[in-house]
């Protein structure tokens, strides 16, 4: 018997497929974002500098290379996306369905035909993204979509049993609801 079968069930959580657009914002939030913002800056000034090479005689022969660096860039930006896509099509996370029980002193976690418990001291730390939870334990990650739970329960869950120092919320948060036609008549 696992430890979780000994625990009152606090709550479940059932994932039908991530999207692709879900798995870019987990892509982004780990690695691919500094790659692909990395990439961008260094395409920047080597358009600057073809520009600046342009304009002074003095640099005509450096504008050639310029050129071929920011064409190489620009292919290494886009392999880059390429890989994110191809990532989420062999990871099997768009065909499979998964379920977290969280229980009080851990979770049960069913990814397809895998099955699994972790206990609390082992999540290193959970984080929020505009659409999704990320919880990283030692050499995996799980990805919580947003749309399928409810939030404030799920807040009111990590707040009791993760510890804050743990949780990574999301910086820019927006706060004000969005005015609507009543709101504009009122002015």
């Amino acid at each position: 018997m696992s430890f979780c079968e000994r625990k009152e069930q606090i709550m479940k959580i059932k994932v039908d497929k991530l999207t692709y657009k879900e798995f870019t914002e987990y892509a982004d939030s780990t690695v691919a974002k500094p790659i692909k913002m990395t990439l961008a800056f260094f395409i920047g000034v080597a358009i600057i500098l073809i520009i600046i090479a342009m304009s002074k005689p003095s640099f005509e022969g450096a504008v050639t290379p310029l050129f071929w660096c920011v064409g190489i860039l620009a292919f290494l930006l886009i392999v880059s996306n390429a890989s994110i896509n191809t990532a989420f099509k062999k990871s099997g996370l768009a065909s499979t369905n998964c379920s977290y029980t969280f229980m009080e002193d851990g979770m049960k976690i069913a990814m397809g035909k895998l099955k699994g418990d972790l206990e609390w001291k082992y999540v290193k730390y959970v984080k929020e993204t505009k659409n999704l939870w990320i919880m990283r334990v030692p050499n995996s990650q799980f990805i919580i979509p947003k749309r399928c739970m409810n939030e404030d329960e799920w807040e009111s869950f990590i707040n009791t049993y993760i510890p804050e120092d743990k949780i990574k919320r999301m910086k820019y948060k927006r706060s004000t609801p969005e005015r609507t036609k009543d709101d504009d008549s009122e002015d």
